[in-house]
């Protein structure tokens, strides 16, 4: 984990819990690290990982 970690997920999840949707999906862009420790899924190199404003998961779509 590196140290700066756990305060860019409190960030992350207080960005999202203020967006209110309003104009449609949002797409955020970031490191495995990050993926893997607000969802615990482990996504491949360069897979798109989809998930709710709760970080559930709702699919994957790999990338070549």
């Amino acid at each position: 984990m590196q140290k700066n970690e756990p305060k860019q997920l409190k960030q992350l999840r207080t960005f999202i819990n203020n967006w209110d949707g309003d104009g449609g999906n949002l797409v955020l862009i970031t490191h495995y690290s990050i993926i893997t420790a607000i969802t615990d899924a482990v996504p491949s190199s360069g897979e798109i990982v989809i998930t709710d404003k709760k970080f559930n998961v709702l699919s994957t779509i790999p990338t070549d």
